[in-house]
Order: structure tokens, then sequence, then C-alpha cells
């Protein structure tokens, strides 16, 4: 059986799946910030938030790289 995708492209693939998928939350979770706060207010709101997507993506990073 023949693979259509082997292992190099589908390692970089989870790497962008992950990357783009935890800025689009980043970004999503501002956007609602920005409608619910004032901009400063919501820009402050979402430092713990950013700090906690960096350190999750480090892991699922990480995880990838070990497998």
């Amino acid at each position: 059986m023949t693979l259509w995708l082997n292992e190099v492209v589908a390692w970089w693939v989870q790497v962008v799946v992950i990357l783009g998928g935890h800025v689009i939350a980043v970004v999503l979770a501002h956007d609602s910030a920005l409608a619910e706060f004032p901009r400063g207010t919501a820009t402050r709101s979402q430092y713990a938030m950013v700090l906690i997507m960096i350190v999750l993506t480090m892991l699922g990073l990480a995880l990838l790289a070990a497998s």
C-alpha cells in the first residue's frame, strides 16, 4: 500500500494546524473582548490567555517533535 502523504508532510501539516489554530483562537478571543470592553481593558484582559496559548503551543509542538 502506498501512502499518499509521507511522514514529513504530515508533520508539517500538524505544525501548521497547531500554530494556525492557536493564532485563530487568540484573534477570536481578542475580538470578543473588544466587543465587551473598551480597547485598553480588552487588551489587558487578554494577557493571561496569550501566555497560556503560548505555553500550549510550545507543549503541542514539543509533543509533536518527540513523536
